[in-house]
């Protein structure tokens, strides 16, 4: 039997949480199961409007990390 696919992902937290909703909805329909959620990555001081790209905020973002797995068939 394979094991579990386990999908990671980390995302950059913009103005609402409601992105998040929908990325896990998203991936649980896809018939992923959520496992955790960690705000590990958290940083209160991005303000959110600086794009991404910008090398002064270049890994300074506020990110959260969800972890999702798949069942093996």
């Amino acid at each position: 039997m394979p094991p579990d696919l386990v999908l990671v992902w980390m995302l950059r937290i913009h103005c609402t949480g409601s992105i998040l909703g929908i990325i896990r909805s998203d991936l649980i329909s896809a018939g992923f199961e959520f496992v955790a959620e960690s705000d590990v990555l958290r940083n209160q001081g991005d303000d959110r409007n600086t794009p991404m790209s910008d090398p002064s905020v270049r890994g300074k973002t506020d990110r959260v990390a969800m972890k999702f797995r798949k069942p093996a068939s």
